[in-house]
């Protein structure tokens, strides 16, 4: 007589111990997984990151147009050199990119272009204050331009990738995998880094204007901040 899979000693044993333990021999209502596990809720973590991008925007946009205001009144020059400082280190850390990923893994190339870029933010400062002038009056302005270009850019940038999130594209479903696992920065890491980074050049600025020789401290600060920020925001995710 051929042995049926419940006659099977081992069967037998199987199921014994699961009795004995308590456990569920299948525990995972969304897979045939019987191993510790969890499902992440796509949809939810979409919505969440999209709910995010559009809480800093709507920050991003007041401190904008507040700073702007007082700006004008400070020194539109000021104003109008730091927007400009912003376009030039955005196009070194760029180009620093660009020509890293000939030879270099593409984690490394974004991080040597971001270090590249930080470095290059107190350098920016120092010039500012010696091509517009000296002060803390110079300092803010500077420091708002550089704010009012970097988060109208970061806006469209979310508004872009808000689209992209609901798009039944291969890019959409590529984001929202991404978001999903957590891959990308949080919105509010973003946001408060843009910030920081911002403020920090007005007081830069002020600060080279007064001390020239200060930057040889500030250009292995700014970059060391950028080293912890992208260490952080790893970690993070």
């Amino acid at each position: 007589m051929t042995a049926t899979p419940a006659d099977d000693p081992a069967t037998q044993l199987d199921a014994s111990s699961a009795a004995e333990s308590g456990a569920p021999a299948h525990t995972c209502e969304h897979c045939d997984s019987t191993e510790d596990h969890s499902h992440v809720d796509e949809r939810s973590a979409v919505l969440a990151y999209r709910s995010a991008m559009r809480a800093t925007d709507v920050l991003r946009a007041l401190i904008a147009t507040a700073l702007l205001v007082v700006a004008v009144m400070l020194s539109s020059g000021g104003l109008l050199a730091g927007a400009g400082a912003w376009l030039l280190a955005t196009a070194v850390g760029m180009g620093v990119l660009s020509i890293a990923t000939r030879t270099r893994p593409i984690g490394q190339s974004v991080l040597l272009g971001a270090l590249v870029s930080a470095a290059a933010v107190p350098l920016l400062a120092l010039a500012l204050s010696q091509l517009v002038g000296p002060g803390w009056r110079i300092g803010l302005a500077a420091g708002a331009g550089w704010l009012v270009l970097a988060g109208g850019t970061e806006i469209l940038r979310n508004r872009g990738l808000a689209t992209t999130l609901v798009a039944h594209t291969r890019e959409g479903e590529a984001a929202r995998a991404a978001v999903a696992a957590g891959a990308p920065t949080s919105p509010w890491v973003d946001w408060s880094w843009s910030l920081l980074t911002g403020a920090l050049f007005g007081v830069w600025v002020w600060l080279t204007g007064e001390l020239a020789i200060a930057v040889v401290t500030l250009v292995p600060l700014q970059v060391a901040l950028a080293a912890l920020s992208r260490r952080l925001t790893h970690r993070r995710a």
